[in-house]
């Protein structure tokens, strides 16, 4: 969990394990990206933009406009974790619209949105649906 001290998230993710210790699938596949994963970011400016299924970090530039994100099938992203994050700071002007594939979803709606400045979304993923942690 060391590879996380230099972002500052290790309290954060530590917390997710500890609150979700009974959701098996969830608290490997945390291990799995903080013990293991290399960190694969994708930088995003355009829109509308499909997230890259290799990648586990999408860094949004909403500079001049609100971005809409595509994320992969699930069933390419099973127990796998994905952070959305504003880069540029403008997601209170410029929503940054996570979109699910297809008819999946994300906690049960079509879309999350990102709707304050430098915000970060998580996301796990199943293999059918999406989940905000």
């Amino acid at each position: 969990m060391s590879g996380f001290n230099q972002f500052g998230n290790n309290a954060t993710i530590q917390t997710v394990i500890n609150e979700r210790r009974n959701d098996a699938a969830i608290v490997d596949a945390l291990r799995r990206d903080i013990t293991f994963a290399k960190l694969l970011p994708q930088t995003i400016s355009a829109t509308p933009s499909a997230v890259d299924k290799k990648v586990n970090i999408v860094l949004v530039i909403s500079a001049s406009l609100a971005i809409t994100i595509t994320l992969p099938p699930a069933i390419d992203m099973i127990n796998r974790l994905l952070y959305v994050k504003d880069i540029s700071g403008n997601a209170a002007a410029n929503n940054i619209t996570v979109d699910a594939d297809g008819a999946e979803t994300i906690d049960g709606a079509a879309t999350s949105v990102i709707s304050s400045n430098y915000g970060i979304i998580m996301l796990y993923c199943n293999g059918e649906n999406w989940y905000k942690l």
